[in-house]
Formats: structure tokens, C-alpha cells, sequence
């Protein structure tokens, strides 16, 4: 039956539901920011945390030059951490709350988070350290310094907040999706076209091709899990290396294909496939001694197969047993690209003679998947993230991380583009690097962009502070969000 249909038939039998669903909303309660009690309203936790707990906000908000986004680390800071008043009023010189990880959360539906403190911010703003209003004139002399760099932010941090707040906690597992939640993904997989353009990249598929071949004796004998099998050629290696048993798992109906290919040539009696997801399903055995799999998606962890993996790797490995490959890294590098900027956000100015600022903002914060000209690069490349496939959890697939961009020409830094690495070296005789690097061979995966909306200038030689976040989107945990601060600025892009 058509979804909309269902929706409306349902809406129709019970007309109060959305009035019950509104009560359910009114009757949440906010917890104070330093004690367990409960009020209906933001205002009336701030109240009690004045005459309680010798705490204005208004005031400390004022005192120590506090702006929204300040505000939001603020509140997630004082939830994660706990202090005591008198501890946060000590503190407040060295910002404890200044750091990535307080973008997230402490707690779910948190009302103070959502609370209109643009409003308080307006009025502050409009009122002098000593409490006195400005005069008309100072108030245009302010705004007209201000105006240009603070609409671009409020709009950034509006995305970023909007982001964290349907987020409800990191490390959202596939495993926990329901088979009809996950139908769309794998049915993806089922064309044959998208196998098509894996096998061709050679790249990909040969690398698999020689840490296995050239590794003969990590495969000799050994049972052997091809987790996310898909066409099966993983499988057909690790068999033709000499695999005792090959147990190939794949959910998406390509399985039938593989089925016949395996057949075909000749290895059913050392590869067993079984259709269904590896969460699911059960194995004819109790441990197995290798897993193998290619589960990278677009920036690395974009599709969150690697879950999957994590979860073949804690039911089904040996003790002392390993999963390939054993390593990656992700990588962030600068990029300078004036008129794939112009291309790509620019246009929204002036279509057809009209502006279309809001689809500006919307293709600004979609991460692209395009090769990028290697002369376009303007820093050295970053480590943003390492991923140990053998010891690393799912929890350690939502991360901040703190990097330096080390500039190397002088030009107008338009985009950041990330691109990943993975390494087959563990117990290898022949190690083997998987590399979708810009100056590297091209792959499918090509490299991951970051558009910049407000593109701006850097020197040679310059060190540049940043930031990125990643944690899985709550509406779908195959899909991402991506932060990157760098320098004063901030953007959150979705890879979706």
C-alpha cells in the first residue's frame, strides 16, 4: 500500500492524534543545569538557577562576551560535566566548553538547546556592558561593522545546531535498523551496474587481488567470512589462494548471480553464500579465522558498512584471528578552486535574473563526490582520522578531532577535500596501500569536497586550526554529518 495512503487513512481514524502528540510535547520537562529539578519552561530553569543556585545566565552571558554558539558548547558542557556554579563562574576565562565534542548533545530533546537565545543575544548586544542602551547612532555604527560576517555565521551555526539537536546521541549502529528500514540501501546493491563499476575500478579490485595472492599464506587452509560479498570476487580470491572454506554473506538479491558465478566456476564446495545481513544470520560454524570485506563508501565510512564488519568481527572471529583490511586513514587536504566555486555555489546569485540565496545555503552544505585537479591543492595533507579494523568499535566511527592545515601556496581557499587510505599489513609478506588520493590512480570513490560558502584568502606558509566532526545522521545512520572548523569559521556539511 502507498505510504501516503496509509498516513492519510491513519490520520483519518484518529483525528486526535496529532492533539495527543502536541500534549506529549507540552508535558516535556527541562532539568535545571545544576541540580535534578524538573521545570516546564527554559525560563524557569534559568529563574531557579538564579535564585537557587546564584547563577544569571543573562548576566554571565553579558559579563563574559557569550555568542550563540558559545552558548550552545555552554549548556552541553555544564550537562557532560557538571560543574558547580562557582566552578563555571572560575573557569569562564579559559572557555572549558571550547571544544567539538560539547557540539553533541548530553541530552536528548534538551529544551535549554532549543530555547530562542537569539533574542536574549539581540538584546544584550543592544545594551552596553553597563546595562545603558546605545544611542541610534552607535547602533548603526555596530551594525554596519557587523552585518556582513554576522548574517553568513548565524546561518552556519543555525545549520550546525539544527544538525546536533536530531541527533540524538553518537554511535547510532545499523545492526539496530529493521530489514524494512534498510531495504532502500540494499537494493541499491542489487543492480548489476554499480558491481560493474567496482570490478572495473582496478584499483579497488586489484588491490584486494594482490594482498591476496601475494599473501597466499595468510589464506592457506583458513576459514575465511567475505562479509558484504556482493559479486563474489573477494570470494573467488580468497578460494583461489587456497582457502579451506570461504562463508560469503550478502543481504542484496546480486547474491543470485553469485550463486551461479561460484558455480560456474567451480568452487561450490569451498564457498558457501548466505543471503541475509551478517547481523542476522547464522554460521555453520562456530569461528572463523580471516574476514575479509570492501566496505569503504564515500568518505570513508559514508554507507556505515564498517558497522557490519565490527559486528562479524566480535560474533564470528577467532581469538588471534584478523579482518582485512587491517587499517585506513582519513585525510584532509586544502583546495583552491575559484571557479568550481562559482560553478557550484555562486550560480545560486543570479538565475535567470533572480536570487536563490536559499538554495545557495542548501547546495552549500552538501558534501560532493568529484575528482579533484591536483594543482588546485594549496596545503600539505592532514590525518584526521585512523581507524584500527581489528581492535577499533562502532563507537569509535562517530569522532572530533583537532588538526593543523599547513598552507603551502597563497591563493583563495575554496573547498577542503577529504580522500582515504587503507592498508592491508598486518602478518603480510606483500603489504599493499589502497590510496584515493587526488595525485593517486582515480578510483570510484574518486575524493569527497567540502565547499567553502564563504571562500577566503591564506598565505604560504600559514598554520591554520581546525576541527572536523563526524557522527552518523539520526534520520538515517548510513548517511553523515560533517563539521570542519577552520580557523574563525565553520561549516556542517551532509553526506546523504
Amino acid at each position: 500500500m502507498d505510504s501516503e495512503a496509509v498516513c492519510c487513512e491513519t490520520m483519518d481514524d484518529d483525528s486526535e492524534g496529532w492533539e495527543e502528540w502536541e500534549e506529549k510535547e507540552d508535558l516535556e520537562k527541562q532539568h535545571c543545569l545544576f541540580c535534578e529539578c524538573l521545570f516546564d519552561t527554559a525560563e524557569a530553569v534559568f529563574k531557579h538557577c538564579g535564585s537557587e543556585h546564584d547563577f544569571n545566565l543573562e548576566g554571565f552571558v553579558r559579563e563574559n562576551g557569550i555568542g550563540f554558539y558559545d552558548y550552545i558548547k555552554m549548556i552541553n558542557y555544564i550537562r557532560k560535566r557538571a560543574p558547580r556554579p562557582e566552578e563555571l563562574k572560575c573557569e569562564v576565562a579559559s572557555r572549558p566548553w571550547d571544544s567539538e565534542e560539547f557540539l553533541f548533545p548530553a541530552q536528548v530533546n534538551d529544551g535549554l538547546l532549543q530555547y530562542d537565545v537569539e533574542s536574549l543575544l539581540e538584546h544584550l548586544e543592544a545594551c552596553g556592558t553597563d546595562g545603558k542602551m546605545e544611542t541610534a547612532e552607535e547602533k548603526v555604527t555596530r551594525a554596519e561593522e557587523k552585518l556582513s560576517s554576522a548574517m553568513s555565521d548565524l546561518e552556519r551555526l543555525r545549520i550546525v545546531v539544527h544538525d546536533l539537536l536530531n541527533t540524538p546521541e553518537p554511535s547510532v549502529d545499523v545492526a539496530s535498523l529493521r530489514p524494512s528500514e534498510d531495504e532502500a540501501y540494499f537494493d541499491s546493491y542489487a543492480q548489476l551496474s554499480i558491481h560493474e563499476v567496482m570490478l572495473k575500478d582496478r584499483v579497488r579490485t586489484q588491490s584486494y587481488q594482490d594482498f591476496i595472492y601475494k599473501n597466499e599464506h595468510l589464506f592457506k587452509d583458513k576459514v575465511v567470512l567475505d562479509v558484504g560479498c556482493g559479486s563474489g570476487i573477494l570470494s573467488l580470491f580468497a578460494a583461489q589462494a587456497g582457502a579451506r572454506h570461504v562463508f560469503a554473506v550478502e543481504q542484496a538479491d546480486v547474491v543470485h548471480w553469485t550463486r551461479e558465478t561460484v558455480r560456474e566456476n567451480g568452487f561450490e564446495d569451498k564457498i558457501t553464500i548466505i543471503h541475509g545481513r551478517i547481523e542476522d544470520v547464522d554460521l555453520p560454524m562456530d569461528k572463523v579465522d580471516l574476514i575479509v570485506s570492501e566496505w569503504m563508501g564515500y568518505f570513508l565510512l559514508f554507507e556505515s558498512m564498517l558497522d557490519s564488519v565490527f559486528t562479524a568481527r566480535d560474533c564470528w572471529l577467532k581469538p588471534g584471528g584478523a579482518v582485512y583490511p587491517d587499517s585506513c586513514a582519513l585525510w584532509l587536504v586544502g583546495i583552491g578552486n575559484p571557479a568550481g566555486h562559482e560553478a557550484e555555489i555562486d550560480f545560486w546569485n543570479d538565475v535567470y535574473g533572480f536570487r536563490m540565496s536559499s538554495l545557495r545555503r542548501a547546495a552549500a552544505i552538501e558534501g560532493r563526490v568529484e575528482m579533484v585537479n591536483p594543482t588546485h591543492i594549496l596545503s600539505q595533507p592532514v590525518l584526521v582520522k585512523r581507524i584500527d579494523c581489528c581492535t577499533d568499535t562502532v563507537r569509535d566511527l562517530d569522532f572530533v578531532t583537532n588538526f593543523s592545515l599547513h598552507i603551502t601556496r597563497s591563493a583563495q581557499l575554496t573547498d577542503l577535500c577529504a580522500y582515504f587510505e587503507v592498508y592491508f599489513e598486518a602478518n603480510c609478506e606483500h603489504t599493499v596501500l589502497l590510496s584515493t588520493a587526488p595525485d593517486k590512480p582515480p578510483t570510484h570513490w574518486k575524493q569527497t569536497i567540502f565547499i567553502w560558502e564563504q571562500p577566503f584568502d591564506v598565505t604560504a606558509g600559514e598554520e591554520i586550526c581546525g576541527s572536523l566532526a563526524c557522527c552518523k545522521q539520526a534520520q538515517d545512520p548510513r548517511a553523515l554529518a560533517v563539521t570542519i572548523t577552520l580557523g574563525s569559521k565553520q561549516q556542517t556539511f551532509l553526506l546523504q
